[in-house]
């Protein structure tokens, strides 16, 4: 049978920057939804996009957990040296990763994307990453995610 769509009550179209770290980081901004998943473009739904909304009822932010660790840890992420994101962002012992391909969150989140932004706009000199994001060379997104992340 055909899935029913019903569930997305409309759908907008944004104009983007090419800084797709900047619009990652403020999809918050951009969802009028109480509740919203987001989806990378290269990603693809094969079940019924429902059941990722009632399994994640009650979260206020979820993001794909890649790894997690202390300062001294091989952390699963490439980005940078921890000491760098230790000392720049003050991080507690405990430092999580994760990949943004999927972000649900309602908008109880709000706290989140504020102190994600506020991350952001202290980022780091781009000469500080180990690697840079994909063929643009821009700032890793998943980074200042993992930095805010409790």
């Amino acid at each position: 049978g055909s899935t029913d769509l019903s569930i997305f009550t409309s759908s907008e179209k944004h104009s983007f920057s090419s800084d797709y770290c900047y619009e990652k980081i403020n999809i918050f901004d951009k969802s009028p939804y109480e509740e919203t998943l987001y989806l990378d473009v290269d990603g693809l739904v094969l079940q019924d996009p429902e059941k990722i909304f009632e399994e994640l009822k009650g979260a206020d932010i979820w993001v794909h957990p890649m790894g997690r660790g202390c300062r001294t840890d091989n952390i699963s992420y490439n980005w940078v040296e921890n000491d760098t994101i230790w000392d720049k962002y003050n991080l507690s012992y405990w430092f999580n990763t994760c990949q943004t391909s999927i972000v649900y969150f309602t908008k109880e989140a709000k706290g989140f994307f504020d102190k994600l932004k506020e991350n952001y706009n202290n980022k780091l000199d781009k000469y500080q990453y180990r690697d840079l994001w994909g063929k643009s060379k821009q700032h890793p997104d998943e980074l200042y995610y993992s930095i805010t992340l409790p």
